[in-house]
């Protein structure tokens, strides 16, 4: 399964704390665009089911605040493993899941959780954040009465394996079946309707 979108995590680190307007500083965010926002500590996430990831090229975006909270945001573009089953096409429903966890930090360290989340195991918060969107073949996202017209959101399901935090963020996405039969199964049946009528001609 291809996605692309933007990554975005938040997190606090204290020793990148200043003084705010409020507190007689000059501003009130430090904006890091492209490759200096490198220069700070990142927690260094990654997606446990991807395939392939590409971000060379892509923007990046770190923002600082005063209490040290930082919120980052990154261009990305990756592949991850999904199990599909095509038995009942072209009525077909699908789940996608992107696992994501720290490579080398354990909870002890480094705890994680989808935005507005509550830490530990469970589901809770907002794990994905998808524009309103209509294709030709898939319907991506619940059902039409669950959107919006800015589109929807889904929870992430946090566990915890061999004392490292697992955050799984996940999407639905269904076939259209009038495209499948329209393009396929009506030319397949008209097509074998022509080749057997030479047997009556």
């Amino acid at each position: 399964i291809s996605v692309s979108g933007y990554m975005r995590s938040w997190w606090k680190d204290e020793r990148l704390a200043f003084n705010g307007t409020k507190n007689g500083g000059c501003f009130d965010e430090v904006v890091l665009m492209g490759g200096v926002g490198e220069n700070i500590w990142l927690p260094d996430l990654y997606i446990k089911n991807a395939i392939s990831k590409n971000v060379d090229g892509f923007a990046t975006l770190t923002n600082v605040y005063p209490d040290g909270s930082i919120w980052r945001s990154e261009q990305t573009a990756f592949s991850i493993k999904g199990e599909l089953d095509l038995g009942p096409l072209p009525y077909d429903e699908h789940v996608g899941r992107v696992v994501m966890s720290s490579f080398s930090y354990d909870a002890t360290q480094l705890r994680i959780m989808a935005k507005g989340g509550s830490v530990g195991p469970g589901t809770s918060g907002v794990g994905v954040t998808a524009p309103a969107m209509n294709h030709s073949v898939w319907k991506l996202g619940p059902d039409e009465e669950a959107q919006t017209t800015e589109g929807f959101e889904t929870p992430a399901t946090t566990e915890m394996r061999d004392g490292v935090d697992f955050a799984t963020l996940v999407f639905d996405f269904k076939r259209k079946p009038k495209f499948f039969v329209d393009q396929v199964i009506i030319p397949c049946s008209l097509f074998l309707l022509v080749a057997y009528m030479q047997f009556w001609v």
